[in-house]
């Protein structure tokens, strides 16, 4: 009994597939391991080059242009990262990730060959859509082999790798760079992300995705958002970037672009609100106010992180005249701590169910040390420096990864995957503003500077203005001239972190939307509820002669004595019947499944003995006590005491999975059949039963999963949510 349109419009777009798929420790640990490589590779390819620019652009002869490398890699990424949600829903998480890591691989040979800047500049892309897919895929992955209780802690992990790969890249970049050549940098991440592929590809679980033609898969993807956002934001960000040094502000070419990249980004947001039957962002997440601002923090954080990384090696290679050695240091003091606080920040959220004061801690200690950071100057002493970078390293990993655990906490199980790809397409989008605004605050800065000093000899202002990120040969310079060259780099620099500031300042005032709902979610009544007493309006049509009889054999009310419903749902989470018959006592009740074409029911007795057990058996003498057929009709199940086939146990076929039910209707598994919440399981007068005993923490309600153990029944299931009232 489908819910009507009318009904079904004010839900959430159902998933696809479910690909939840919850992994005993051992297995999942090992899966885990392969998917923090492929995180960290990814880093490391993602943030190596920051300290090695200004080499690659002198190499290249673009150095003027060469944040456009950084620029590309995250327009791209953005681009293309808010589609993995729903390719993943489509395809599969496993596909998807695997073909990730093969474009990655790509893209860093092409980088290596690259003969000019725009070359390096496309290839840079290349590896920035893979890059963007290897992130959102590897945390949807988690979310389907965790529970939202352990997420935290695991999550916490993949936030440790992300600070692993910043600390590790630009020492392996700048080694390369002056003990080889930055090409060899290349050299060597290709192979690792083939292997790191490998490695996923035969350890990873294969995911349970129903056979579709192709080209019904393709219909199912939303063009004209990838065309109106990668367009949009394309043409957007080339002006912003290069407004002050490529751009006039008031040119028309900059007019121009402006304009078509904004109009281009509007109908992108029309098109995912209105007219997109699977929007890669559903608008309706943003209705709820704390989703709302976590997706606007995730924005600024990417704003002022990615900036963060590519700024502060150029402020220590101009301002201050360090190495690529030094300035890969010195990125240290923010990418361990932050690693180290992404671990603990897990800990606390697994041991505690909260996130709350975690994201707290971390905005107020990050806003501090970004307003420390904006005094920074060539004169600054080191120390202060690095104390300063340290407190900054560990409010980043307060926030980056539990955000997002925070964000899962406020929505539905069916919008994980569009959560996860909306959050890191916003902190992409901000990452990749962040460094179009940096380069123009920095450049415009700058030359603004230079311009109204006359201490510099015009032939050493031009060659700054031609190199804005790389200081010019000034050996023949006074000393006088020389440090007032590198006060201006220093100026520039704090324009940059000024920027910093208001954007960490901002999250930590949108903390005040946010309400700690805890990891241990409560059940939403109203949506099972409403459905609940809509079936029961249309009771009349859609019962079987068999189920009316049973229910005046036995007495039965309706919703008088409703002590509980059920709803039925097919493998892909569609609604297939909601139904209440022959309610007998309080704690008494019978349902009728009935399949997708109407064509029969199945009726099934359950009484709710206590709170933390169920009873299941027939419902009618001589029948089935459970025949369950696939969404094509073909049964995969049928327990009759004509047949002897026995009662349903763990070895006869069918698994039974415990859920309890989550705030926005998601599930987390709290047992199976065949482990020790079985208490016993027989045949009573005209009945077959199954009793479990569910953990008493958990209670009621529950959810069980009845799917085929055989991989040809594996799509083949039906899923029963038990709402107690």
């Amino acid at each position: 009994m489908p819910l009507s349109p009318a009904r079904m419009a004010t839900k959430p777009e159902p998933m696809l597939y479910d690909q939840t798929n919850i992994l005993p420790t051992g297995r999942l640990i090992v899966v885990f391991s392969a998917l923090a490589s492929a995180l960290l590779i990814t880093f490391i390819d993602q943030q190596s080059i920051g300290v090695v620019l200004p080499t690659i652009g002198r190499d290249l002869n673009s150095s003027s242009t060469i944040t456009w490398a950084g620029t590309s890699s995250l327009i791209a990424n953005t681009a293309f990262q808010v589609l993995y949600g729903r390719l993943s829903d489509i395809f599969g998480r496993k596909v998807m990730l695997v073909t990730c890591l093969g474009l990655l691989a790509l893209g860093d040979l092409l980088c290596s060959f690259a003969k000019t800047g725009p070359q390096f500049f496309a290839f840079r892309g290349i590896s920035g859509v893979a890059s963007g897919g290897i992130m959102a895929l590897a945390m949807m992955v988690v979310s389907d082999v965790t529970t939202l209780k352990q997420r935290g802690k695991f999550m916490g992990i993949l936030g440790s790798c992300v600070g692993l790969g910043n600390a590790v890249g630009p020492f392996i970049s700048s080694a390369f760079t002056e003990r080889a050549t930055w090409r060899a940098l290349f050299w060597l991440l290709c192979p690792l992300a083939v292997g790191s592929g490998l490695i996923l590809y035969f350890l990873l679980p294969p995911q349970s995705i129903p056979p579709e033609p192709l080209t019904a898969k393709l219909a199912k993807i939303d063009y004209l958002g990838i065309l109106f956002s990668s367009a949009g934001t394309i043409l957007l960000l080339i002006p912003v970037s290069g407004i002050g040094t490529q751009f006039s502000p008031t040119s028309p070419v900059t007019i121009a672009l402006l304009s078509l990249g904004s109009t281009l980004l509007l109908l992108f947001v029309l098109n995912e609100w209105k007219l997109a039957k699977l929007p890669m962002v559903p608008f309706r997440l943003f209705k709820k106010p704390a989703l709302a601002a976590m997706m606007i923090q995730n924005f600024l954080i990417g704003l002022a992180y990615y900036s963060i990384l590519y700024y502060l090696p150029i402020f220590y290679q101009t301002a201050r005249q360090m190495s690529v050695i030094q300035s890969a240091l010195l990125i240290l003091p923010i990418v361990l701590p932050q690693s180290i606080a992404s671990i603990a920040s897990g800990q606390y959220m697994s041991r505690t169910n909260r996130y709350g004061e975690v994201i707290w801690a971390g905005f107020s200690l990050w806003v501090t040390a970004a307003a420390v950071e904006s005094n920074f100057s060539r004169t600054f002493p080191l120390a202060g420096i690095i104390v300063t970078l340290i407190i900054q390293g560990i409010g980043v990993g307060f926030t980056f990864q539990p955000t997002l655990v925070a964000a899962q906490a406020h929505s539905a199980k069916q919008d994980r995957a569009v959560v996860i790809s909306s959050r890191n397409f916003l902190r992409a989008l901000g990452g990749a503003t962040g460094l179009a605004i940096a380069s123009a605050l920095f450049s415009n800065t700058l030359v603004g500077h230079l311009d109204s000093t006359s201490a510099i000899p015009s032939d050493i202002a031009d060659e700054i203005k031609s190199s804005i990120f790389s200081t010019p040969n000034m050996s023949g310079l006074m000393e006088e001239q020389r440090v007032i060259i590198l006060d201006l780099y220093s100026r520039a620099a704090r324009s940059v972190f000024y920027f910093w500031v208001g954007c960490i300042g901002l999250c930590w005032v949108l903390m005040f939307f946010i309400k700690d709902k805890g990891l241990q979610r409560k059940e939403e009544k109203q949506e099972i509820t409403a459905a609940t007493d809509q079936v029961l309006d249309e009771e009349s049509s859609s019962s079987t002669a068999s189920g009316d009889e049973r229910v005046s054999a036995q007495g039965g009310k309706k919703s008088n004595d409703l002590s509980a419903s059920m709803r039925f749902t097919n493998a892909r989470f569609l609604t297939i019947s909601l139904a209440l018959y022959g309610v007998t006592s309080a704690t008494r009740f019978h349902l009728t499944i009935v399949p997708e074409d109407g064509s029969s029911s199945y009726p099934v007795s359950i009484a709710t003995v206590s709170r933390g057990a169920l009873i299941l058996s027939s419902a009618l003498e001589y029948s089935s006590v459970f025949t369950f057929n696939d969404t094509s009709g073909r049964i995969f199940q049928a327990d009759s005491t004509t047949t002897g086939n026995g009662p349903i146990t763990a070895g006869n076929v069918v698994l039974f999975n415990f859920y309890t039910t989550l705030e926005g209707s998601a599930m987390e598994r709290v047992a199976r059949s065949d482990e020790v919440y079985l208490v016993k399981n027989g045949t009573a007068a005209d009945n077959h039963y199954v009793w479990w005993s569910i953990p008493s923490e958990t209670g009621l309600p529950v959810g069980i999963e009845y799917r085929g153990s055989s991989s040809a029944d594996a799509n083949a299931a039906l899923r029963i949510d038990l709402q107690a009232s």
